[in-house]
């Protein structure tokens, strides 16, 4: 119940108290041994150090939390780490081994079929191959994205999906072209 009310606090913007509760949470598993449950709350608290851009100790929690997940015991868990991971890496400079570690996030949560966070990863590896001017790539992997979202119903992910398609053709000056590809789908 602590994990769930600190996953609720972080949206809400109360950083501290998210912590606070992730790290009780921690040191109940920790006391019972659960390995999924403290791979999950390094995790939690690695997302909560990257919102903070305590970049070092996100990388930290995001390397334990991965050698807690151990050889694919824990693929939910190990997906989020990965995308953590790779998200600390990219913001520590480090961006070509940050966007492999997005792409195997991307790939084993496909593989697990955790849609959701597939469709982030796969954002987020769009967003990159925008910035390589890879429009193609770009387009292929939104438009992945935005049909894992529509099958989830996940309207706020849509809309992410969607702004992306809307800022290539911008960027890539195809704005008529994508508005009547959108159009005819339905």
């Amino acid at each position: 119940a602590l994990s769930v009310c600190g996953s609720a606090a972080n949206p809400a913007g109360d950083d501290v108290l998210a912590e606070a509760m992730y790290e009780q949470s921690l040191a109940i598993y920790e006391a019972i041994d659960d390995r999924s449950g403290i791979a999950e709350l390094l995790m939690r608290l690695g997302h909560s150090a990257l919102y903070r851009d305590d970049l070092e100790r996100a990388r930290s929690l995001a390397v334990r939390s991965l050698e807690m997940c151990g050889d694919g015991d824990y693929p939910t868990t190990e997906a989020l780490s990965l995308g953590l991971l790779g998200e600390t890496e990219c913001r520590l400079g480090n961006e070509d081994y940050g966007m492999e570690l997005i792409a195997q996030s991307a790939d084993l949560a496909g593989e697990k079929g955790f849609k959701w966070q597939r469709t982030r990863m796969l954002r987020r590896l769009a967003d990159w191959a925008l910035e390589r001017d890879d429009v193609v790539e770009a387009v292929a992997l939104v438009q992945e994205s935005l049909r894992l979202s529509h099958e989830l119903g996940d309207r706020i992910s849509v809309v992410f999906a969607l702004a992306r398609l809307a800022r290539i053709a911008a960027e890539a000056g195809q704005v008529e072209r994508l508005k009547g590809h959108l159009y005819s789908d339905g």
